[in-house]
């Protein structure tokens, strides 16, 4: 190597340069043509598509920052929804976090009062869900949100597998009264029931069973306060005696929207839901025709990222006062 030496004006300039300076230039270029010969795609810019179209682009959830995210647990207690209530989860968020659960498991039967409740907000959004039960699987699940929309998905990255199409139990209280044949308790003889009574304490909320239209909602003689709900194949569920009613005919309800509460208008010795299902005008047991689910095919994310934000979620969040 040698010291050249340049004037720029009256000020001396000096250069390191290699003495085969043009050989080492057309050597750096050979070896830049050789490694693109190796590997093409290393230079060629990715792109966010497919040979069968854009690829689905991943965002993740709303990360709470240390300290914003809320987060309440506790005893599921008598009544799930009274204990999330009874926890500071609002009203929205604990419709929010027991339609999450539905997508894993039946949320109006199967609850004990052991079981433990876990759930993080965040400006009142749900982002994380999970239920430690003493009898059945555990659930656990994270909202994940992409240009495809929003799902739940599991831990081990698995998606929502089930789509909540049928008919549920709309409270999980105590069955009181069985569909058939009965001693009225008012009139004291024997009539034909034609749904179930649930049980329940003044004020719990009642959810529809299945998507659907409402076509009536108010006062129906000795059923009290009563709503009524159309679903395909010709089947409507009625719920009879409420203390209040949240539904308004003509709109759309879905699975698991709260159309009132518990109560005992109308002909009623205390606190119940009368609930029955008809199909084509005509009374079925409400139990026996409470168990349709349509199922698809789960989506999966890659379980690290997943376990990964919920980890970050959980950290991060405060909980709840």
């Amino acid at each position: 190597m040698t010291l050249i030496e340049s004037r720029s004006g009256s000020t001396p300039v000096t250069s390191n340069v290699f003495p085969s300076g043009k050989l080492w230039i057309a050597f750096v270029i050979l070896a830049g043509a050789f490694a693109s010969i190796l590997a093409p795609d290393a230079l060629a810019e990715t792109s966010p598509t497919t040979m069968s179209g854009p690829m689905e682009v991943q965002t993740q959830p709303d990360m709470p920052f240390a300290g914003e995210g809320d987060r309440y647990s506790g005893l599921a207690g008598d009544g799930l929804y009274w204990s999330l209530r009874s926890a500071g989860v609002p009203a929205q968020a604990a419709d929010d976090y027991l339609s999450a659960l539905a997508t894993r498991i039946d949320t109006r039967v199967g609850i004990e009062p052991g079981d433990r409740f876990d759930l993080v907000l965040h400006d009142g959004r749900l982002l994380y869900a999970s239920i430690n039960r003493q009898f059945g699987r555990d659930v656990e699940i994270l909202r994940w949100t992409s240009n495809a929309g929003s799902e739940w998905v599991e831990p081990n990255g698995r998606g929502e597998a089930r789509k909540e199409r049928g008919l549920a139990r709309p409270l999980s209280g105590r069955i009181s009264s069985n569909f058939g044949t009965r001693i009225h308790p008012i009139f004291g003889f024997a009539r034909f029931h034609r749904g179930v009574d649930f049980a329940a304490s003044w004020g719990t909320p009642i959810a529809a069973a299945a998507d659907g239209q409402v076509i009536f909602a108010g006062w129906h003689g000795g059923y009290g306060r009563q709503v009524r709900i159309a679903h395909e194949n010709g089947t409507v569920t009625t719920y009879s005696h409420m203390s209040s009613i949240a539904a308004v005919p003509g709109r759309k309800v879905s699975r698991g929207a709260t159309i009132g509460q518990v109560g005992s208008s109308g002909f009623s010795t205390g606190p119940h839901l009368h609930y029955e299902v008809l199909r084509q005008g005509v009374a079925i047991d409400p139990l026996r025709a409470s168990i349709l689910a349509g199922r698809s095919t789960p989506s999966m994310r890659d379980a690290s990222i997943v376990r990964a934000r919920i980890a970050g979620i959980l950290k991060n969040a405060r909980p709840a006062a």
